[in-house]
């Protein structure tokens, strides 16, 4: 009888261990497709954007990149221009609100103040990402955070916005076709 049980508790412990290997091999944590990850590959690109600073009522246009970042998996490089001033920001995929959602979170400096960025992201029609959120001081001084709001464009490698690579983009013919031809007066 002694025997009997032995083998049977031996058998359940073997069972277990055989579901909980299972488990952590298949655990979607540890794979390259979870959800944040697909996210940050579906974020890169070139954006035009336009925006309102914090606190204020002055808006800007300019444009941003995003690349993937070498500090580990979901790590993003997010290079801002408005106004000719490029500014370098990191950035990732996280979750925010009590139901998990996914949002692209920034930090950058602009004149050694640190600010956030907290965007939500969706897709449009065409399945391009459609990026828009908060900016605010990372110290908690905002009143009123400012706004911003990014549509994709399509582009190529040699369009980037590193300081020192900065050349004359399609931005402006880009422009000039949503506006569409220029009266003559």
């Amino acid at each position: 009888m002694k025997r009997r049980q032995h083998w049977l508790v031996r058998g359940l412990l073997l069972r277990g261990l055989l579901v909980m290997s299972t488990m952590l091999l298949w655990n979607p944590m540890l794979h390259a497709d979870t959800p944040d990850l697909k996210v940050s590959e579906f974020v890169l690109g070139h954006y035009d954007m336009i925006g309102r600073d914090p606190d204020s009522k002055r808006t800007y246009a300019g444009e941003i990149e995003i690349r993937a970042g070498s500090g580990g998996p979901g790590s993003l490089v997010v290079l801002r221009r408005i106004g000719g001033q490029v500014v370098r920001a990191t950035g990732k995929i996280e979750t925010a609100t009590a139901d998990e959602a996914l949002v692209l979170r920034l930090h950058f400096m602009i004149r050694n103040v640190p600010y956030e960025g907290t965007y939500l992201i969706n897709g449009d029609l065409d399945n391009y990402p459609r990026i828009s959120g908060f900016v605010y001081r990372r110290d908690g001084r905002t009143k009123a955070p400012g706004l911003e709001a990014l549509f994709h464009l399509e582009s190529s490698d040699s369009d980037s916005l590193e300081p020192g690579k900065v050349g004359e983009r399609r931005i402006g013919d880009h422009r000039a076709r949503i506006a569409g031809p220029r009266a003559s007066h």
